[in-house]
């Protein structure tokens, strides 16, 4: 993969954040963790454990009603407007024009996004720029609902990139997806974090967890592990990352987040990075 340009990084401290839903139900709960500039972050749990909605919570989609999020220690919520031309999002469904071809639907969108009298030149360039990093060069002039999934998806994550955000969220990019077309992507996830952005994606695939420099595992709305995806088979005592979801179902969230809290990745990934 080519490299578009390098980009600063973005710090994001989260601090406690949590989910109502009704009056008393909490589907997020206590969820802390720093994330550092350049980290390709993956948000990962069984169907139905909040990665989604803590991803959402993490970009301002939605709005957490507790806790805080810190974006290079400025409160994030309050200070939204001023953080929303830094944040790329890619959701789980396509929302692009599906009968256009894929330039024509990042042209129409950088139209959109970039200043207004943007020089043509630079759109056309940065587009191809863009179009050579999604190796989709080939596929410029094809519409959108002749590609394969992995092919649109991949267009998704172009349309974000056009504003060169420092913060990028992918919700399950590589739900659907064959193993060698989810380890591709995966590996375009690993370049644009190399390239100094914050990337952060919510996936229930363990697979290619070798990608990511860190990990979080949500059970039931509670975070029961936080650290490299290689000590996690440690932690949970297992030999592979398909067990760990077995593992999970041993004990409920508050028993796997209060394991966690009491642990020495706890002090040193938690309470460490986060005054660091």
């Amino acid at each position: 993969m080519k490299e578009i340009e390098k980009t600063q990084g973005t710090k994001i401290d989260v601090e406690n954040i949590g989910k109502k839903v009704g009056l008393r139900s909490m589907i997020l709960k206590d969820i802390s963790f720093t994330v550092c500039p350049g980290e390709l972050i993956g948000i990962l749990g069984p169907s139905g454990s909040g990665k989604s909605t803590l991803l959402k919570s993490l970009n301002g989609y939605i709005k957490a009603d507790t806790g805080k999020i810190y974006i290079n220690g400025i409160e994030f919520y309050s200070n939204f407007n001023k953080f929303r031309s830094l944040i790329g999002y890619v959701p789980q469904d396509d929302i692009i024009h599906k009968t256009l071809s894929v330039y024509k639907a990042l042209y129409y969108t950088a139209l959109l996004r970039l200043p207004p009298h943007t020089d043509k030149k630079y759109i056309h360039e940065r587009l191809e720029q863009i179009l050579k990093v999604l190796e989709l060069e080939d596929r410029k002039k094809t519409k959108i609902n002749k590609l394969s999934g992995g092919q649109r998806k991949r267009v998704s994550i172009g349309v974000e990139l056009i504003t060169k955000p420092p913060l990028l969220f992918l919700d399950e990019p590589t739900a659907g997806l064959d193993p060698s077309l989810e380890c591709k992507m995966m590996r375009l996830f690993r370049t644009l974090a190399n390239e100094g952005r914050t990337v952060l994606l919510s996936t229930h695939i363990m697979e290619s967890v070798g990608y990511l420099d860190l990990i979080v595992i949500l059970v039931r709305g509670r975070m029961a592990y936080f650290g490299p995806p290689d000590y996690a088979l440690t932690y949970f005592q297992v030999p592979r990352f398909l067990e760990i979801y077995e593992k999970l179902e041993e004990h409920d969230g508050e028993e796997w987040s209060k394991s966690y809290l009491n642990s020495n990745l706890y002090k040193k990934l938690i309470k460490d990075r986060s005054q660091q």
